[in-house]
């Protein structure tokens, strides 16, 4: 068991790794660490892993793209919040938690994207092989 970092940059460092081994089980877990505050890590990650090689290259950009726009999404709703706030506080703070809450299906949507993309690649490589005389 593996706790999330407070610290953004170790997050995403720590995510990294879990992603990199390509164990399913580990992918959840990095996944559930970026998504725990993806508006605080998406540009970290992005960077970290703009020119991946192996199979980071494989499960990375599924996992950012969704990062981006969990980003864009929660910028959105934060720019225009005051002015929700003034016209229905209540409703301001529904659409706060309901953004905190599509959190987690971005996260499993990440997660089912990069598992997608790493058994592509892993059946690709194996039709790829000729086959043994």
């Amino acid at each position: 068991m593996i706790g999330t970092p407070a610290d953004p940059d170790l997050r995403v460092e720590l995510a990294t790794v879990l992603l990199a081994s390509g164990i399913p089980d580990r992918i959840e877990t990095a996944v559930d660490m970026l998504f725990d505050n993806p508006t605080q890590v998406c540009d970290l990650f992005v960077a970290r892993t703009h020119s991946a090689g192996g199979i980071l290259k494989i499960v990375a950009p599924p996992v950012a793209e969704q990062l981006l726009n969990r980003k864009r999404m929660t910028q959105t709703l934060e720019a225009n919040l005051p002015r929700l706030r003034q016209k229905n506080a209540i409703k301001a703070e529904e659409l706060v938690q309901m953004d905190q809450e599509t959190n987690l299906y971005a996260a499993a949507a990440a997660l089912e994207s990069a598992l997608d993309a790493l058994e592509e690649a892993s059946e690709a490589q194996n039709t790829s092989r000729p086959a043994k005389p």
